[in-house]
This record gives C-alpha cells, structure tokens and sequence, in this order.
C-alpha cells in the first residue's frame, strides 16, 4: 500500500495493481485453491488492462494537438472566418460576439471553433478570451488528416463535440426560457 501512495502516475500505479493481482492469483490458485479469489483477481487484472488501454488512447489523441496559455484579448476565431485551429478551453473564460454584440460567455470545458467543421467551415461568431487559460488547441490540417488517415481518433473528438454541441444548446435554451417575454 506505501508504495501505491509513492506512484506519481497512473499508468504506473495500474502496472503496479496488475503486478500484485498476479501474485494473488498464484497464492489463490495455486497455492490455497481459491478458485473465487483468483477469478476476482482475474478480474482486477482486466479493469486495469481496460484502463491502461483508455490512458493510451486519450494520451495519442491528446499528443496531436498542444496546450498554450493564451493571454486575456487572444482571438480564438473571428466571425466568417475559417478558424485554423479546434480549441478546447480548459481553463479561464471566452467572450462570444456576432456582429459586435456580445452574446455569450464561455466557461472551461467548451470547444471554440467546432461549428466550422460542418458546413462552410467559417466560424459563425468571434470568441476572445476573457482572461488569461489554458488551452488545448489541435491544427485544423491536422484534424482535417486525421478524419481520414486515424477515423477512431477523430470519432473521439466528434463524440467530444456533439457532448458539447449539446451542453451548448442546453444552457441557450435555458437563458431563453428565463428571460422575459
């Protein structure tokens, strides 16, 4: 258990369990004939290989883009424009504008720069950041080789959106059904 507490990562800590899950299948099976014990084991092993699988994949997909800290002013995307980037906010705010009106404020945990992968590609409004964040920002070329040459990859990011895309239209239609008629 101590040395659980010293891993600083997770991968290593998932080794470590499937490590000590091996052992308990040889003590259970083996060595007491606890067929019950080593079936739990057995399932230890397979949540752990199931989960190193996901840090995999979410560490490939991730390590396609880069994160950036970008200062309060930074332009996202800029209305009628193809934006150059997809952008997920990670930390601080954005501030959404159409037509030099402010719309919306986004939160951490939004995408910037989705809407232009269907359709015409332009950004349908101009997002600034509101405040200094953190951002993870993948280039639209490179999205755009990844729908074809890695599509499990890319249907991760599209899931990603349409979860967003959803969350989004929620909260608009939420502010609507609040403001006054």
């Amino acid at each position: 258990m101590i040395v659980s507490m010293m891993m600083r990562r997770m991968l290593w800590l998932r080794l470590l369990v499937i490590v000590s899950a091996v052992s308990g299948i040889i003590y259970d099976w083996v060595m007491i004939g606890n067929v019950v014990g080593a079936f739990w084991q057995v399932l230890l092993i397979a949540v752990n290989v199931v989960q190193i699988i996901l840090l995999w994949t979410r560490d490939r997909l991730l390590d396609q883009g880069r994160w950036e800290s970008v200062p309060e002013g930074t332009r996202l995307t800029e209305e009628g424009e193809r934006p150059g980037f997809l952008t997920y906010l990670s930390e601080g705010t954005a501030r959404i504008d159409t037509g030099n009106t402010e719309v919306a404020r986004m939160e951490p945990g939004h995408f910037v720069g989705e809407m232009s992968l269907m359709g015409d590609g332009l950004a349908s409004a101009d997002v600034t950041v509101a405040e200094p964040a953190r951002v993870w920002r993948i280039d639209r070329d490179r999205l755009e080789r990844m729908r074809t040459q890695q599509p499990k990859l890319f249907a991760l990011i599209e899931a990603g959106i349409a979860l967003d895309l959803r969350a989004k239209v929620i909260a608009t239609n939420t502010r609507a059904a609040a403001a006054p008629a």
